[in-house]
């Protein structure tokens, strides 16, 4: 992998990272690119935008010698769980000790070069999630293995329910749940000030996958001589007449 700076299709400058080795000799190569650690800050699912190109393997030409190229379309995107930051001789470069999250191709190869009368590449875009992460964080990795490719972008980022006050109770922030999908990630509320729980069903309130508040259960009511100011927020005591 090569850190360079390319034209995109809109003649924009970008600073990308590049790897194209389908001349290589070997079919079977396997180029990294490792990001540093990223801390999980409470997250339990991950998600990661990419921005991307891939030249397409029919423009490119094998060499008179040989008949064919070691050239693909994909790359694979792998992550691997810990408490710190690794130092270099830690690191294990084989898929045995990574966990691979997909393998990513385009819908927009491009087939000719900037510098010989091309429009350059063509960035595509894919986002992508994984979980549920139990450590305090992470690295990402981006494998090739023969293909003509541009990384231009990658954006890091967790879905969280802010905290709330929902029917006189306080509930904190909350990350979404690990799982994906529908599945959710309960909150436990507590009342507000000068507030009590109105019978013995839990205070809870539910985070879903895209960090929106769901799925309510229990409620306080003001202490008496105590009513709810306009926030919602304490129960403070009644101003008296006159």
């Amino acid at each position: 992998w090569d850190e360079v700076s390319v034209l995109d299709g809109q003649r924009r400058l970008l600073r990308t990272y590049e790897v194209c080795n389908s001349y290589a000799q070997r079919s079977n190569q396997s180029n990294w690119l490792r990001t540093g650690y990223i801390p999980s800050r409470g997250a339990r699912r991950v998600y990661v935008k990419l921005r991307f190109s891939v030249r397409d393997c029919a423009s490119l030409r094998p060499p008179p010698s040989r008949r064919h190229l070691a050239c693909r379309e994909t790359f694979t995107l792998f992550y691997r769980q810990v408490d710190s930051a690794m130092e270099a001789e830690e690191w294990e470069w084989s898929e045995e000790s990574w966990i691979k999250v997909d393998t990513i191709g385009t819908g927009k190869s491009f087939t000719r070069e900037p510098g010989k009368g091309g429009q350059g590449p063509r960035m595509d875009e894919r986002t992508i999630d994984f979980g549920p992460i139990n450590t305090n964080g992470f690295h990402l990795a981006f494998v090739d293995s023969g293909a003509c490719l541009s990384l231009a972008g990658v954006k890091v980022y967790f879905n969280k329910c802010p905290a709330t006050f929902r029917s006189l109770a306080s509930f904190p922030e909350t990350p979404s749940s690990g799982e994906g999908g529908a599945s959710l990630a309960e909150a436990i509320g507590n009342c507000v000030i000068g507030a009590h729980l109105l019978g013995t069903t839990r205070l809870s309130l539910h985070c879903g996958g895209e960090g929106e508040w769901m799925v309510s259960s229990g409620s306080c009511a003001c202490n008496p001589g105590r009513e709810e100011n306009e926030e919602g927020t304490e129960c403070r005591g009644k101003v008296p007449c006159g």
